[in-house]
């Protein structure tokens, strides 16, 4: 059996893993520790190198889930305040940065991000992971879960306003974010292929959900 991927102490992971469960406890139906632990099999899947930063990145970069704004800056705080004791501050900033990369999702040019683009777009390909076309299933299973979640955020809107806002997200803002990382990241343009077909998976799933 291969070892997991993640290899931090309990002690480290644990105030994510709480934040997490309090999200779940507020509506949070699809940012919760089944996407963290989906990330981690995607690296362990594409044998991405260990890095401690990304590591760390992955299981805090959705503790603060809410529908207010600066979510990912929040969770950085958040991380940096509860491992202060554990880690040298540049550690701490360095997986600030990439938990920020997860804001837009737009895959670095090794000529902007050098040394730590790998690992920035590793955080970045792993949160897209679970779009893929060929998982198809998951992708449908995921998209309701999304749209439970923005249900349960978002009180003062009617679930078709949510499905139309969460449309054009994907069509005008995901989609072509994908299609520039395909250019950008051309060691990996057969995953985000994958993605984009995942994408009108998604797109097409949520317009029944409205037509139904």
């Amino acid at each position: 059996m291969r070892e997991p991927w993640s290899h931090l102490h309990i002690d480290v992971i644990e105030p994510a893993m709480d934040s997490m469960a309090d999200n779940v406890s507020n509506g949070v139906r699809y940012h919760d520790a089944g996407h963290i632990n989906y990330m981690f099999e995607y690296l362990q899947e594409t044998n991405t190198p260990y890095s401690l930063e990304l590591d760390l990145a992955i299981w805090y970069h959705d503790t603060i889930y809410d529908r207010d704004p600066d979510k990912e800056s929040r969770s950085a705080s958040f991380m940096c305040e509860q491992l202060a004791d554990y880690y040298h501050p540049s550690i701490m900033s360095a997986a600030g940065k990439l938990i920020m990369a997860t804001v837009d999702h737009k895959i670095g040019k090794r000529s902007e991000y050098s040394y730590e683009g790998p690992v920035r777009n590793a955080i970045i390909r792993a949160d897209l992971a679970a779009l893929r076309a060929s998982n198809s299933d998951l992708i449908i299973t995921n998209t309701i879960k999304l749209l439970d979640e923005a249900i349960a955020l978002y009180t003062d809107l009617t679930s078709d306003t949510i499905i139309d806002n969460s449309v054009n997200f994907l069509a005008n803002t995901l989609w072509p974010t994908v299609v520039q990382n395909a250019l950008d990241d051309p060691e990996h343009v057969r995953f985000w292929n994958d993605v984009g077909l995942g994408i009108h998976v998604a797109i097409g799933s949520l317009k029944t959900l409205k037509i139904s």
